[in-house]
């Protein structure tokens, strides 16, 4: 679970272009391969954007698939947002190992101000990158960069689904002061985001964001009995 708590709002955004990747990682949890090719629709994705009062923000996520694959569609996203919203990125790192694409990306992070560059960590994802290369540029830009260490935790959706038991932990019950995650999909479907990685569709780009901020607030309590702070208090 990645949070920013920059700008104290009540929701941490993500939108997911493409669930396209380079890799199959076998505990993907959004099923993403080469073989995905449904992209988000920009031009509704604009439209919802202009309903959303940034104030609720705390921040951005860009998400794949692999998102590095789709670098100029993510930088039209980032092109709708205001100036002021923390944007981060999550990637599986393959690109390391291929200095020009290393370079490319670093010159589109400056470009579009991107806060946080976060590389994940999971041995099926770690075989292939450069390991010198990640923790160079981790050094140069430790504020910028985070290399996630394994953990061993896997979400129990997509291609580990059957081994989810539907039974909320309530592990993030604690963290209250948290923004909820929610995200946007390639079909334009729009996902709450819960800790154990039941990721239920609530809405879609359809409908205005304070319908969605309402739909979060009247979701199930059985479904996460540790609601963040968009929810109020929780038992």
């Amino acid at each position: 679970m990645v949070t920013m708590p920059n700008n104290q709002g009540l929701f941490d955004l993500s939108f997911q272009y493409s669930l396209e990747c380079n890799l199959s990682c076998s505990f993907c949890m959004y099923e993403g391969g080469p073989d995905k090719t449904e992209v988000l629709n920009l031009i509704d994705l604009l439209t919802f954007i202009n309903t959303i009062d940034f104030a609720l923000i705390n921040s951005v996520g860009l998400y794949g698939g692999e998102p590095t694959l789709h670098l100029d569609a993510y930088n039209r996203i980032a092109a709708m947002l205001p100036t002021t919203t923390p944007i981060w990125m999550i990637s599986n790192g393959a690109w390391s190992k291929d200095p020009d694409r290393l370079v490319d990306l670093i010159r589109w992070c400056r470009a579009i101000g991107l806060r946080r560059l976060i590389v994940s960590g999971n041995p099926e994802q770690v075989k292939h990158q450069d390991a010198r290369a990640l923790h160079v540029l981790s050094e140069e830009c430790p504020e910028a960069v985070t290399l996630k260490e394994p953990d061993g935790s896997m979400l129990m959706m997509g291609r580990l689904a059957h081994r989810w038991d539907g039974v909320c932990s309530g592990k993030c019950s604690w963290k209250k002061s948290d923004p909820t995650r929610i995200a946007v999909t390639p079909p334009g479907d729009i996902m709450f985001q819960t800790c154990d990685g039941s990721y239920p569709v609530i809405g879609n780009i359809s409908q205005p964001f304070s319908q969605i901020a309402e739909i979060c607030r009247d979701f199930n309590h059985k479904t996460c009995s540790g609601l963040p702070r968009a929810f109020g208090e929780t038992k």
